[in-house]
């Protein structure tokens, strides 16, 4: 093929460096793909095969006029060929214009020659000398040396999943099974550290790309409720989210108490994750909102709040439990009766319907000193706590990603809930209509016998119940 040729048909601007004209007779789908990429990843040439166009690092064959996208990749590739054939090269020329490799032996002729297209980022493959003049036992001797970016290329695959656990010492292991090179735990540590920033990039892009994933949400769900402050040098403050199926589904719930709560984030610039639920009609966790705040203080919860009620309303039945008061976790944690109720005068203080709340739910249900057995066999469930802890792994990642993975599980949860519903042909939800079912169980082997209008005596296992049905209490 005449190269000289086919690049003449090509008209390229060289202020933008893009592609103004492609003659095309044959490869039409390779000229749309050089369109639509904007002329940075693909290029067409007349008469020239498509394989010749390299993209891709994991590229075995290497022969002259490849036309690779970058420079990266060129580098990238000729690095797994050297380690996959066992010797070492060394750069004699490497700048934005050309690039020259060598092999490691100075008086063998082994050589690639490469060199950029128009001033493009395209590389072209001028000169490849694929034979070795030297000798085998000097190729064998020199340890084949891999360097921490093609180390990380290697590693970066088994880092997309932030949840599993891919360590140096894992990394050293799998370079030796794979390609017998051996690393040094500091270069497998730099290794994944660049692999992570590859795949997540740095926490300071992650933080500017916040407004174009906000309009991405508000594409994606349609009325929801997202508020986003900064300061005013431009620094992130704090970010609320109310998506609309949560909005939607808190319309549905009746008595409800909003349960609040805050965790660390584990990223570099730390904040604080916080979030609202509560359990909707069938016993189910509902998220209500998230966001996440610079830290956890007063001022921070009090904006949080706000921000809540513009999203849902405010409502008569609705009350919120602020746990940074840690008036709720000293009432079930103490031991003597005294203490519990001068704790409880301080709720009734605050709020006179969350005091009512607690005691219909029943003290013996959630307070250690009104526990009828030991409260070792009692097994405490708290909604808040159950969404952090599904979210451990996730703190760890930079802004974007973590609230990606907020909001893929509060996603999951309700597409699950959406299922069971979908199939559900009773009143109640599942959950408490196995709670009907196997009390219902139970209640055939008691003994109901009449004492008044509204009054019943029930025998169970030898103990006697007195039931009244116009009070709704039993003793």
């Amino acid at each position: 093929m005449d190269y000289d040729k086919a690049n003449s048909e090509i008209v390229f601007d060289k202020a933008t460096i893009s592609i103004m004209c492609i003659e095309c007779s044959e490869y039409d789908l390779v000229a749309l793909t050089v369109v639509e990429t904007d002329n940075q990843y693909a290029l067409y040439v007349p008469e020239m095969k498509v394989k010749n166009f390299i993209t891709d690092c994991k590229n075995t064959e290497i022969m002259v006029s490849q036309i690779y996208k970058d420079k990266e990749t060129l580098v990238s590739v000729m690095a797994r060929h050297a380690i996959a054939n066992g010797f070492n090269t060394k750069a004699k020329r490497s700048n934005k214009k050309s690039y020259v490799l060598i092999c490691c032996n100075e008086d063998c002729q082994w050589v690639m020659k490469a060199s950029c297209m128009n001033e493009s980022e395209l590389f072209v493959i001028k000169t490849f000398v694929s034979e070795h003049s030297c000798s085998l036992r000097d190729r064998v001797l020199n340890n084949v040396v891999a360097t921490s970016n093609f180390v990380s290329e290697f590693t970066a695959p088994k880092l997309i999943n932030h949840k599993r656990i891919h360590t140096p010492a894992d990394i050293i292991e799998e370079m030796k099974a794979v390609y017998g090179v051996d690393i040094n735990y500091t270069k497998a540590w730099r290794a994944k550290k660049k692999a992570i920033a590859m795949l997540r990039g740095g926490p300071v892009d992650r933080y500017r790309k916040m407004p174009c994933y906000i309009y991405m949400l508000n594409q994606v769900y349609p009325q929801l409720h997202i508020r986003m402050h900064k300061v005013a040098d431009n620094e992130f403050k704090y970010l609320f989210i109310a998506l609309r199926p949560m909005i939607r589904g808190f319309k549905f719930c009746k008595t409800v108490v909003v349960v609040v709560d805050g965790v660390h984030l584990s990223g570099p610039y730390k904040g604080t994750f916080v979030s609202a639920s509560t359990l909707d009609g069938a016993g189910y966790i509902l998220p209500l909102a998230y966001g996440v705040v610079d830290s956890e203080n007063d001022n921070e919860w009090i904006c949080f709040f706000q921000k809540f009620r513009e999203a849902f309303g405010e409502t008569d039945n609705m009350k919120i439990k602020d746990r940074l008061s840690n008036l709720y976790y000293s009432m079930a944690k103490s031991y003597n009766k005294e203490d519990f109720e001068y704790i409880m005068s301080k709720v009734a203080k605050i709020d006179q319907r969350v005091k009512k709340y607690l005691e219909e739910a029943g003290y013996e249900k959630w307070a250690q000193c009104h526990c009828p057995v030991n409260g070792g066999r009692i097994m405490t469930s708290n909604i808040a706590e159950y969404i952090n802890g599904c979210l451990v792994e996730a703190r760890k990642l930079p802004i974007l990603g973590f609230l990606e993975e907020v909001r893929i599980l509060f996603a999951a949860w309700n597409c699950k809930k959406n299922e069971i519903a979908s199939y559900t042909n009773t009143t109640l939800g599942r959950k408490f209509e196995d709670i009907l079912t196997h009390n219902g169980v139970k209640s055939l082997r008691i003994t109901v016998k009449p004492a008044g209008s509204y009054l019943y005596c029930s025998y169970d296992s030898g103990r006697r119940y007195i039931i009244d049905i116009e009070r709704g209490t039993y003793n």
